[in-house]
């Protein structure tokens, strides 16, 4: 596990917030055999937020963070079959922290992985169409009109057939 801070590059939010970097862990799970697995899980705790909400916390510590782990994943998933875990895991790795969405997404990433396959393929695309559907997303509102726009040109020069725009 590591902890980070990350720029976003840009300053990104909506009506009630504008923050221009996330508070993220990154997360390593290796197999047995060696195949590694990663996933990160972000908050958001620094910016400017017009009014309170549950969402805006800061991050553990990193020890806390690695206590969590121990204490509430490592048990689920030590000595286990990997297979058998991808199949149960909406159950054991539930909820919207940054910790589960770690956990959830090196799941992703370990399973392509011990499948052989590049993620796309993984989640289905066929061999002559190595897409799979997705959409591009902003949280925009603090830009300028055309800054906004250009980000939201460039996902659909990028291939986007369609893009979420969040105002409020």
């Amino acid at each position: 596990l590591w902890k980070l801070e990350l720029p976003t590059g840009r300053p990104i939010g909506d009506c009630t917030c504008c923050y221009e970097a996330l508070e993220c862990v990154a997360l390593a799970l290796e197999t047995d055999c060696g195949v590694t697995g990663w996933g990160f899980g972000e908050t958001v705790s620094r910016g400017k937020f017009a009014k309170p909400a549950p969402w805006i916390t800061p991050m553990a510590s990193l020890a806390e963070i690695n206590a969590e782990f121990e204490r509430s994943i490592w048990p689920q998933i030590h000595d286990h079959n990997p297979y058998s875990l991808w199949m149960h895991r909406p159950t054991l790795f539930a909820g919207f922290g940054y910790l589960p969405a770690a956990v959830r997404i090196a799941f992703w990433d370990l399973m392509e992985k011990l499948a052989g396959l590049p993620l796309h393929r993984f989640l289905g695309s066929e061999e002559l169409n190595p897409r799979v559907r997705a959409y591009g997303s902003g949280l925009d509102f603090p830009l300028e009109e055309e800054r906004a726009l250009e980000i939201f040109r460039g996902f659909v020069a990028r291939g986007f057939r369609a893009v979420k725009v969040k105002v409020g």
